[in-house]
């Protein structure tokens, strides 16, 4: 993780403008060194695609929200979908995603605070 964050650092990309202009497959190979790094590239832009849209890239914004109510929304964005798993396996899915685009995302503030 420390790895794929300074690669982010290192292409100016730790703040949710960057990351939304960021072609996937090239936020893909900065984040590699994190493993799975194509299905998180995949989220993380779902997730800066619902930051943009419902929030117009303000992190104030989306921090004033309550955390419950954030992560099926940014789910929905990424079109995600139960495939033959129990509920609990995917809710868990959902969860660990959204982690990942909050770690991110609280990484951005503290670069551009």
């Amino acid at each position: 993780m420390e790895k794929a964050i300074a690669n982010l650092r290192r292409a100016r990309a730790l703040t949710p403008g960057a990351l939304n202009r960021l072609p996937e497959a090239e936020l893909a190979e900065l984040i590699r060194p994190a493993g799975y790094f194509n299905q998180k590239a995949r989220y993380l832009k779902a997730f800066m695609e619902f930051l943009f849209a419902e929030h117009s890239g303000r992190l104030d914004s989306l921090f004033a929200m309550d955390v419950p109510e954030i992560a099926p929304r940014v789910a929905r964005r990424e079109g995600n979908r139960p495939r033959n798993r129990g509920t609990a396996s995917s809710s868990t899915q959902r969860r660990n995603r959204f982690s990942w685009s909050m770690l991110i995302t609280r990484g951005c503030c503290r670069v551009t605070a």
